[in-house]
């Protein structure tokens, strides 16, 4: 087996189509397989179906299922936006699952079914509602369950702009503390989370793991969740190999995963400290359709 290798210069121009390339590829959507390029996003599709066509089992890995690509419709079933998938959706090769959802903290199963969930302690989120209440940042953090989110009823106008950049529904439904502590919250979504964290006695990857997404937009999980623990969770359901992957991402939430998975991939647009966790760094950049790049390097697809 030739094994991905990262060359001294020139990208992965060099690196060998594996002979025995992994079943599984968690892909990163945002600033990964997702390009606002018309022409790079269809080569990213093509690559995406052949990789299913050849058996294959690309799944999205992403930081929240309500983002400008994934959203969450119709309850429970997971649905990729049309902007993302389109054929694929229209076909049914792939529909937004099985994937790994919130930085690992839902996870579904190839009929849309949440197989795996990690929920913030009441406690927790107790905390964080106090310190929204008390500096009137309520408007600043929306907080995800598997199956709705909610927000403080604060100020509503930044609220639905944040909402508006996220790709979530709108009008986001205010709630109350009680309503939000409630629910068994697996994710928050934070603008300028230092306005936030300034006034948190809970201590990072201790209390909850944060990963600044696009934005000014802090993505907050429970600790010990993030996307490699969530693709493992998927693997074991599946009964597959947990170190069976290949994985291709861009964000400081996909480095678990990228330092795991003996072939991942960084795209050309990640930050410097993002590529260093990765075994391969790709020259391409996700407008540069960087997905259909790797397909071509370690599975031998080609859809030029």
């Amino acid at each position: 087996m030739c094994s991905p290798i990262t060359p001294a210069s020139g990208g992965c121009r060099t690196l060998c189509i594996a002979s025995d390339p992994p079943k599984y590829i968690g892909i990163d959507v945002d600033n990964t397989f997702h390009t606002h390029d018309a022409a790079a996003m269809a080569k990213n599709r093509r690559a995406f179906r052949k990789l299913v066509e050849s058996g294959y089992r690309p799944v999205f890995v992403t930081g929240t299922d309500q983002c400008p690509s994934v959203h969450r419709c119709l309850g429970r079933t997971l649905k990729a936006s049309q902007d993302v998938l389109e054929d694929l959706y229209a076909d049914g090769v792939y529909r937004g699952y099985p994937g790994v959802y919130q930085n690992g903290a839902t996870v579904y199963n190839e009929r849309g079914e949440l197989i795996f969930t990690v929920a913030f302690s009441k406690g927790f989120i107790r905390d964080v509602c106090d310190i929204l209440e008390e500096h009137r940042l309520g408007a600043h953090v929306l907080f995800e369950a598997p199956n709705e989110y909610y927000a403080l009823p604060h100020d509503k106008n930044l609220t639905e702009l944040v909402a508006r950049n996220l790709g979530l529904p709108s009008p986001v439904i205010e709630s109350t503390v009680a309503e939000i502590c409630a629910a068994d919250i697996t994710h928050m979504l934070c603008y300028q989370f230092a306005k936030v964290e300034l006034h948190m006695k809970a201590e990072p990857e201790r209390d909850y793991v944060a990963r600044e997404g696009p934005m000014e937009i802090t993505g907050i999980n429970p600790p010990c969740v993030n996307k490699l623990e969530g693709l493992r969770a998927l693997l074991a359901y599946e009964k597959a190999d947990a170190n069976g992957f290949a994985f291709i991402g861009d964000g400081s939430n996909d480095i678990e995963a990228l330092r795991a998975s003996q072939w991942s991939f960084a795209v050309g647009n990640a930050s410097g400290s993002v590529k260093a966790t990765a075994k391969n760094v790709l020259e391409e950049t996700n407008d540069e359709a960087a997905f259909a790049k790797m397909a071509e390097l370690l599975y031998g697809i080609n859809v030029d």
